[in-house]
């Protein structure tokens, strides 16, 4: 028997051993692809796709998922929402495991391009950033691509929001950095950015000189070239030179049959185009391209957009073929009916999962909760007991009965309200004497102001000890915003008052004559009203 056991547990360790083996290795191949990010994003996510994505745990799994991110951002790809859900995973995993300071980095800043992605507005998207730019700098790394979608994403959010200035200065950051990465495509991507955005702040003369410096690129690969047009073809609109701004399109969708080049949307290349040759009255050329566009948009795998052949017919109709545009009417009705249909029940099927998963919380919550309160209710159980005894043990010992102790607190308060009593009538008749007697002696009067003076003075050293001190604040919080416009002696009326408390009972206490509370009170008010320290809420919760 014992020996089985050792068996079963050499067989358990050996085991543990090859799947964590297989976990460094299956690491260690994703490293390997990192590369493809900025070379070839696509073949990024084809060798990710092939992977089972449910079967990959802990650190695997937020590789996994952050990888997947930055080569759809790069490929210029759509995130789903479950997409964003996915990378709020690797940032929660790289969050509990900090010794990995980059790709901790990486997580937070692209849970930000996620969510700016949403919604460039978003400012939770913009503190995502700004996380991800403080844990850079603490963790002293040394990353230009990080640097550059920092940066990037940071002028995206403040373009929103119209800080156009700042959008810019964080847009040539961007550039200065992926400059250090020689990635050209990266750089003309940028610069395209800065074009629009000079565009849009309707800086013309900058917006030339963007121009200027995205031309002087030589040797272009065919990605590039397809960038420069873009540019070019964005500026000669903005300019309204819609002519020139088709031949820079017909030149891109050109490069991109030509060299079959990726992360392209051929299906708006040919729909923009049929839109010109429509607008200009060419109906041979605007067919041709609005046949282009229908024809791309069957061959995708993605639901078939709606817009597309609604806007064939409406070229249709326009030029007399009623029957071919009742086709492509119905066409578009369709695409559109079966569109609103899968999100719908993409939808529902969400919420539906999103319901079960909060019932299941909710137990869940409810059951720690159960549990938690039987744990607290035997704890002061425990607790009460215990100082039960011990108090029982202590007063049998000392021969001390509870009623013995009452009638102490009760003597010991009233010879401390008698005490106080009767100080403030002692402190006016000493310096009522003192006064009488500087006619006779005058060493005896000043003698006797000093007992008076050092008197007050030491009752409003105990009074500031009280007001500062930590159990004082914590009881009395609204307090905090009177230390620098009270004294003490007028804070602790002030809590007395609100405590309840009456004029007479608050002079015996303090230790003033009676006739000056209500002026201090009045006086406390208006200094409370006259700040503008602090806010109207708290005054409210201030004043008596």
């Amino acid at each position: 028997m014992r020996r089985r056991l050792l068996l079963l547990l050499l067989f358990f360790i050996i085991s543990c051993d090859g799947i964590k083996n297989e976990n460094a290795k299956l690491y260690s191949r994703m490293q390997s692809w990192e590369h493809l990010i900025i070379q070839n994003s696509e073949a990024l996510l084809d060798s990710l796709n092939q992977l089972d994505k449910f079967s990959l745990e802990g650190e695997n799994e937020a590789y996994y998922y952050l990888l997947r991110s930055m080569a759809k951002e790069r490929a210029a790809m759509g995130f789903r929402e479950n997409e964003i859900e996915n990378i709020g995973k690797s940032l929660s995993w790289y969050q509990s495991h900090r010794k990995d300071g980059r790709n901790y980095c990486r997580a937070l800043l692209y849970n930000g391009i996620l969510i700016s992605m949403g919604g460039s507005k978003d400012s939770t998207a913009y503190d995502y950033l700004i996380k991800a730019d403080s844990v850079y700098q603490a963790y002293s790394l040394e990353d230009p691509y990080i640097l550059s979608k920092c940066y990037e994403y940071k002028s995206k959010i403040l373009r929103a929001q119209k800080a156009f200035p700042l959008a810019e200065v964080y847009l040539n950051k961007a550039i200065k950095a992926a400059s250090e990465l020689n990635d050209s495509v990266g750089i003309v991507r940028l610069k395209t950015k800065l074009l629009r955005l000079y565009l849009l702040m309707g800086n013309i003369p900058k917006a030339f000189q963007s121009i200027a410096s995205i031309q002087f690129a030589q040797n272009a690969s065919p990605a590039m070239e397809y960038e420069l047009c873009n540019a070019m073809y964005i500026f000669y609109v903005s300019m309204r030179e819609s002519e020139i701004a088709t031949a820079y399109l017909k030149r891109m969708l050109n490069l991109a049959k030509k060299y079959n080049l990726k992360d392209v949307d051929y299906q708006s290349l040919n729909y923009r185009l049929a839109i010109y040759y429509d607008n200009k009255g060419i109906r041979d050329s605007a067919e041709t391209y609005f046949l282009e566009t229908l024809k791309q948009s069957n061959d995708t795998v993605a639901d078939k957009s709606y817009t597309y052949p609604a806007r064939y017919a409406l070229f249709l109709q326009k030029h007399g073929d009623f029957q071919s545009a009742c086709n492509y009417y119905k066409e578009a009705y369709e695409n559109l009916l079966r569109y609103s249909t899968t999100r719908t029940r993409e939808k529902l099927l969400e919420i539906d999962n999103k319901n079960e998963v909060a019932k299941l919380n909710t137990q869940l919550d409810k059951a720690e909760k159960h549990q938690l309160y039987l744990i607290l209710v035997v704890v002061v159980l425990f607790f009460f007991l215990t100082y039960n005894v011990l108090k029982n043990n202590y007063l049998r010992k000392s021969n001390i009965s509870f009623a013995g102790i009452e009638e102490k607190e009760w003597l010991l308060s009233e010879i401390s309200k008698a005490n106080a009593l009767s100080m403030p009538d002692l402190i006016e008749d000493v310096f009522n004497e003192a006064e009488r007697s500087r006619r006779y002696n005058q060493t005896i009067s000043d003698n006797l102001h000093k007992f008076v003076k050092r008197t007050k003075e030491e009752m409003k050293d105990q009074y500031s000890q009280i007001v500062n001190s930590n159990r004082f604040i914590s009881a009395y919080p609204y307090t905090r915003y009177l230390s620098s416009i009270c004294s003490p002696i007028d804070i602790l009326m002030l809590v007395l008052v609100k405590s309840g408390l009456t004029n007479k009972d608050i002079s015996i206490i303090l230790s003033i004559p009676y006739s000056s509370v209500r002026a201090r009170k009045s006086k406390i008010k208006d200094v409370i009203l006259e700040s503008g320290d602090i806010p109207e809420e708290e005054k409210k919760i201030i004043l008596f």
